[in-house]
């Protein structure tokens, strides 16, 4: 895979779990959703590394302040 793609596919990951997370706020409130994403990015640290969960962190700050 070239580094290009897989910088898209960091960013579209983190533009989803953007969109994954304003929904449930919505519907369920932010405390909700905020407790839900906890739960997630501790599952992905677990599977993936602690340095995998802070890059989406990264880009997800990013995307949200474009």
């Amino acid at each position: 895979m070239n580094t290009n793609l897989a910088e898209w596919m960091a960013v579209t990951e983190a533009r989803e779990w953007i969109a994954r997370y304003n929904r449930r706020a919505t519907l369920r409130g932010h405390q909700e959703a905020r407790n839900w994403w906890t739960d997630v990015i501790n599952d992905i640290e677990k599977r993936r590394g602690k340095a995998s969960a802070d890059k989406l962190r990264q880009l997800m700050n990013q995307e949200r302040n474009i």
